[in-house]
């Protein structure tokens, strides 16, 4: 694995590696001149040195300028954009959440009205970019992000289109595919509506769990529909003429702006809508998402205690918010030992020091719990804790030169015993920066404590 992070970018200190896409890598950094921690996005060098680099270096600015000139809190917002030893870095807000893709698979059925909430404030987003002159272009689940709250962010404006701009027309598909409108997929200017005929293929695949073909007919979309068990036969004469509607291949046959989008949905029967507001929705009720996953009532796992379950479900809530109670039972079902179980749950949250933690909290409440039935069936060594055998299930591989390179520089801290704190540790550690940070937690003195960090970047 990589350790070359680089300690600073700008005025920003880099704390660790968030993730990398196709344009860039994404930091999470820190402003410590008002105290803030923000997410740093630097673009790839490879592409600046290809041949065409210029064109992804312009792609890259419009991504800020798009990006900055939408203020709203279903989008994430952009605060800075400069230039670091000749790589370009945009300097956005850091959003604790998990994209909608990932969210997306811990449902059987999504409920209707979750569905509904989640579009909104998708359109709700859009409408304000929209009358900023900006086109995103790639609306999809990925480039969705799911609050701890409930309220989503809108992300990656990377191919966005600013009306002022000439960077791209006719004969230039940008985008991806599966959600790509018929005029982006042949290469023709969109406009707005080419954002809600992606929107219609997100409604589609949250309604069905699956995306409509390209080039499938309204006749299609409607049979799919109609065959969701999980809908009244009322909301979906009600979805019906929506979906289809969002799904038109011909632009002037779809709804014309996300406002009108947004009315379209009211009209779904059964779900009250009155008190939502643009900027930000209330919390999922976790009740009503069990409740609505299917019409058959929940049964619970026998080999886990309900009590075991609830101590779970209250330690994953504030990861991954009103998803706890969903992902508990999705996980539960497939998990044979505590192991399975822990790792799966600890999969779904994704900054690694919060799953190392998760995963320690998961330890005293087996520890409160008697899991006679479990017992029978764990693959757990009787020697060892239960945290060790659920983090080695999610722990990384470190090189021996990372290992050594550790235990030198923290020799100078802790003397003869250094070597043996770094094993200790790297069988505990989900990301090299959590193996750091946890053998800098032995070094008691703040100030040599902040030196030997600080050491680890030179």
């Amino acid at each position: 694995m990589s350790s070359q992070i680089p300690a600073t970018i700008g005025k920003y200190r880099i704390q660790q590696e968030l993730g990398q896409g196709a344009m860039g890598v994404v930091y999470r950094g820190y402003d410590e001149q008002i105290d803030r921690l923000v997410a740093v996005k630097v673009l790839h060098t490879h592409l600046l040195s290809g041949a065409q680099g210029e064109e992804f270096l312009q792609r890259f600015i419009q991504e800020a300028r798009a990006a900055a000139r939408c203020l709203h809190s279903n989008i994430v917002t952009v605060f800075d954009f400069g230039e670091d030893q000749g790589r370009p870095y945009i300097v956005m807000e850091y959003v604790e959440g998990i994209e909608l893709k990932a969210q997306m698979t811990a449902y059987d059925k999504i409920p209707l009205a979750l569905v509904v909430d989640i579009v909104i404030q998708v359109l709700n987003a859009l409408d304000h970019a929209h009358e900023q002159g900006i086109v995103h272009r790639d609306i999809k689940p990925a480039n969705i992000i799911v609050l701890k709250s409930g309220s989503i962010k809108v992300s990656d404006f990377g191919v966005a289109r600013v009306d002022a701009s000439e960077l791209t027309g006719t004969g230039y598909m940008v985008g991806t595919p599966s959600y790509m409108s018929p005029e982006g997929l042949q290469g023709l200017q969109v406009d707005y509506r080419a954002d809600l005929y992606s929107v219609g293929v997100l409604l589609f695949e949250l309604l069905s769990g699956q995306r409509p073909l390209q080039g499938s007919h309204s006749g299609q979309h409607r049979e799919t529909i109609e065959g969701l068990s999980h809908l009244s036969s009322h909301n979906i004469e009600a979805l019906l003429p929506v979906v289809c509607r969002s799904l038109e291949a011909a632009a002037g046959a779809r709804f014309q702006s996300a406002r009108e989008f947004i009315e379209g949905l009211r009209a779904v029967a059964g779900i009250d809508l009155s008190t939502v507001a643009t900027s930000s929705l209330p919390e999922i009720d976790e009740q009503t998402i069990i409740s609505s996953r299917s019409g058959a009532p929940s049964s619970s796992h026998s080999q886990w205690g309900s009590e075991f379950l609830s101590s779970i479900e209250n330690s994953l809530l504030k990861h991954v918010g009103p998803m706890a109670k969903v992902l508990v039972k999705k996980v539960g079902k497939k998990s044979s030992s505590i192991a399975e179980l822990s790792s799966g749950l600890a999969s779904y949250i994704p900054n690694p020091s919060e799953r190392e933690q998760f995963v320690r909290n998961l330890e005293s409440a087996v520890k409160e719990q008697t899991l006679s039935t479990a017992a029978d069936n764990s693959a757990i060594n009787p020697q060892q804790s239960i945290a060790d055998s659920a983090v080695s299930a999610i722990a990384l591989s470190f090189s021996e030169q990372e290992l050594a390179t550790l235990s030198s520089k923290l020799v100078a801290y802790m003397g003869p015993v250094a070597g043996r704190l770094v094993k200790k540790a790297a069988k505990r550690a989900t990301s090299l920066e959590g193996l750091q940070q946890s053998v800098a937690a032995n070094i008691k003195n703040s100030a040599e404590r902040e030196a030997f960090i600080a050491s680890l970047h030179d």
